[in-house]
Parts: structure tokens; C-alpha cells; sequence
């Protein structure tokens, strides 16, 4: 522990809670530079969801869909949704690279998988400890993997997502200890 006492008038402030401030004081800065870090990317790509076509069902300016065969493998710009899709959610369609949610699960996942490797030193229960870490990652993965079979992103969306979460999570943890 550091050696600095830290007060509130005379009243000392105990270690661990000195400590505790620290670490999540850290995760939540991460998570706030994360997050801003998806918003740029997000607003300056633009990149349509894979549910697009289902919810704005597209109209060209002739008059045509894009199911139509002349349309196949044609570059669309001008297209009014037919579909009953909110401004919102038209919006929202154009927020897919890169996951937000994916980058978010693997950064604070993690962040606590390493977390707890370098706070557990339990030398007669490792395996707690590598179990625990092993959730944290499946529970990143999980999210990852839902924000695909739920048409929410692609696969590099959430490649992307997931990349750059863990390089926060590995970033912000350099400083631990």
C-alpha cells in the first residue's frame, strides 16, 4: 500500500477505501474515455446496422425497391423508408461500427480479470481466481456474440468494438500496483 495518509479534517481516511476510490475511480474514467472513443467513430462513419433494409425498406427516387433486379449490386444514395421507422430509429441505423456494447463488456471485464490477477494472491485457491477471470471473459464474449445474431452490428463491428475495449482495459491497468 502507499504510504500517504489521506484525512478529512482529523478524521484519517482508511487505506482501503483510499484504494477502492482509486480502482474505481479508474474504471469509470476508462469507461467515460471508451465511450467517447465509440461516439467519434460512431458519428463520423456512419456504417447501417444489418437490420437496415428490414426496418426503413427502402424507396429509390424512381420509384423502385431494392429488391428489385435492376438494383442488385447498385450504389444508393437518394431512398425514402417506407417501413414505419421513427426518426430515431432511423437515426439509430446508422450507429452499427463499432459496438459500443461490445467494447464496453470487454472493457470492464477485463479490467476486472486483471484486476483480480494482480489483487488475489491466494496461493491455495488459483483456480478461483483463473475461474473468475474465465467468466468475466466469457460474459465479454457473450455480449459480443449477441450483438451479432441479434442483427445489431457486424462482425466487425464488434471486432472493433471488442479491440478497442481491451485496449483501454490494458491501458488503464498499467498504472495498478
Amino acid at each position: 500500500m502507499n504510504s500517504e495518509r489521506y484525512s478529512i479534517g482529523r478524521l484519517d481516511i482508511a487505506d482501503w477505501i483510499v484504494e477502492g476510490y482509486k480502482k474505481i475511480g479508474l474504471l469509470i474514467f476508462g469507461s467515460g474515455v471508451g465511450q467517447l472513443t465509440m461516439d467519434i467513430a460512431k458519428y463520423s462513419i456512419g456504417r447501417l446496422r444489418p437490420h437496415f433494409f428490414a426496418v426503413c425498406q427502402p424507396i429509390l427516387a424512381d420509384g423502385s425497391s431494392c429488391n428489385n433486379a435492376l438494383n442488385v449490386g447498385r450504389y444508393v444514395e437518394d431512398f425514402t423508408c417506407s417501413g414505419s421507422a421513427t426518426p430515431r430509429m432511423l437515426k439509430h441505423m446508422r450507429l452499427s461500427f463499432p459496438s459500443a456494447h461490445a467494447s464496453f463488456a470487454c472493457f470492464t471485464m477485463i479490467y476486472m480479470a486483471i484486476y483480480l490477477q494482480k489483487r488475489m494472491s491466494w496461493e491455495r485457491c488459483k483456480m478461483v481466481k483463473h475461474f473468475m477471470q474465465f467468466l468475466l471473459v466469457m460474459f465479454a464474449w457473450y455480449t459480443s456474440l449477441t450483438r451479432v445474431s441479434d442483427y445489431q452490428h457486424h462482425t466487425t463491428d464488434v471486432l472493433a468494438g471488442s479491440t478497442i475495449g481491451a485496449f483501454y482495459a490494458v491501458l488503464m491497468t498499467r498504472t495498478m500496483w
